[in-house]
């Protein structure tokens, strides 16, 4: 009976070994793909070999590179793109436990990339990536509370998700706190020190919004950083942020006043059919002795005040109402729109 017993534990040990060894040798196979891919580790860069390895140590069952074999299919990464096989990798990864897999199939259940679209599977997948602490599973676990997808709608549920996720340097979830905390929605009290905390977190991680929202909640107390936080934004091709910095340049908010350099950022934004901006810039030209040399191509043949005149009757009869409504007090004839953009 012993001796039964003894074999039987003598088995088991040596099943666990192999398993052991097996999932050593895929990693092993998984590192030396990774380094061939990125030329490290004393190997010459060399893509399709390092590609060949990941994906046999996938087939394998490694779990991360299962993980980077969907998303070599996903990306379609010296392979054919494929997102019904990368669909099948992510699956795999995420039934092995790998937290990230598990987020990256939800948004594939999500939006019916690679598999048929399914709000309660992405809802599913986004709660376990979640429970093993994924932040950006949490995002999006929030994200079905709140809009009630593949769930019912709960607002608190949604709330502690976002807070997790950004308590874990989750950018998009800070910025959503922020939002909340500014407007009062989803049940949240408005509390502008919780908005500007988060915001400005948000901000430092790169989320052009947040920094944007920022530069709004300070600029009457502290006009000098919000003018920095407006120029990062337009130094980061921000559209909201081009517009907060030329705001702040015309009316010296934080820095010295500059009428040329805001006309100038406006101008790039009249480039893109930005209405806000033409609306601005006419304004300016009309009201002041500005001279710019931004715009010699579009002025040739005409009059400095007709050039501005025709930005502010564009705008208006695309609908913007400011500039509605500086046409008609200065006499500015347009085409009456129904339309509305801004």
């Amino acid at each position: 009976m012993k001796l039964s017993i003894i074999l039987i534990c003598f088995g088991l040990l040596s099943s666990i070994e192999i398993v052991a060894q097996t999932t050593s040798t895929n990693d092993s196979i998984h590192s030396l793909g990774l380094d061939y891919f990125h030329g490290r580790n004393g190997k010459f860069m060399n893509r399709d070999k390092g590609v060949a390895l990941v994906l046999e140590a996938a087939n394998l069952g490694n779990t991360k590179a299962l993980c980077n074999a969907g998303i070599l299919y996903t990306e379609g990464i010296y392979v054919q793109r494929n997102d019904s096989l990368a669909s099948s990798y992510f699956v795999k990864a995420a039934t092995l436990g790998d937290p990230d897999a598990m987020d990256k199939c939800g948004l594939r259940f999500a939006e019916g990339i690679g598999v048929k679209q399914n709000n309660i599977e992405a809802y599913n997948y986004f709660l376990n990536a979640a429970n093993l602490g994924h932040p950006n599973g949490a995002f999006n676990l929030a994200v079905c509370y709140q809009n009630g997808e593949g769930t019912e709608q709960n607002f608190e549920e949604a709330i502690k998700w976002y807070r997790f996720a950004a308590e874990h340097d989750h950018a998009k979830a800070q910025y959503q706190l922020a939002r909340l905390y500014y407007l009062g929605e989803l049940g949240v009290r408005k509390d502008f020190d919780q908005s500007c905390y988060w915001a400005k977190i948000s901000g430092k991680n790169g989320n052009m919004d947040a920094l944007n929202l920022y530069g709004v909640l300070i600029k009457d107390t502290n006009p000098s950083d919000a003018f920095e936080a407006f120029k990062k934004c337009y130094e980061g091709k921000d559209y909201f942020g081009r517009r907060n910095y030329a705001d702040a340049l015309r009316d010296g908010m934080g820095c010295k006043k500059d009428l040329a350099l805001s006309s100038h950022i406006y101008m790039e934004g009249c480039e893109d059919e930005d209405l806000y901006c033409m609306y601005h810039l006419g304004v300016i030209l009309l009201e002041n002795d500005v001279t710019i040399n931004l715009a010699d191509a579009q002025l040739k043949g005409k009059s400095l005040r007709k050039f501005a005149e025709n930005l502010l009757r564009h705008a208006a009869e695309c609908g913007f109402e400011d500039a509605q409504v500086y046409c008609k007090n200065h006499k500015i004839k347009y085409k009456h729109s129904t339309k509305q953009r801004h």
